[in-house]
């Protein structure tokens, strides 16, 4: 998914959050992540979700730059339901 991050200014890969990422991903692999892990965000009541996974995996990917966003009062669409960010920080991943 890093790989087909959004082109836009520069050259460079630009960053994708867990989030997104977990979206992106094929209906089939998101769903069973989500039911297995529960989906993420505030209230989901679960400590390690299905973004939590992919962000594990997101570091684990050779050539992965992290970096950090304020993401208190972002939320993301995953399948249809708006998830607002569980954490007041988000990881950041892109290829480099």
């Amino acid at each position: 998914m890093l790989e087909h991050a959004r082109k836009g200014k520069g050259t460079e890969h630009h960053y994708l959050t867990a989030y997104q990422i977990l979206a992106a991903l094929p209906a089939q692999l998101r769903d069973t992540l989500i039911q297995q892990r529960g989906l993420p965000g505030v209230g989901a009541g679960v400590h390690y979700s299905a973004a939590s996974l992919v962000s594990d995996a997101a570091e684990r990917v050779p050539g992965v730059e992290k970096s950090y966003l304020d993401s208190r009062f972002l939320s993301f669409q995953i399948d249809h339901r708006i998830v607002a960010a569980g954490y007041g920080v988000c990881g950041l991943y892109r290829l480099v």
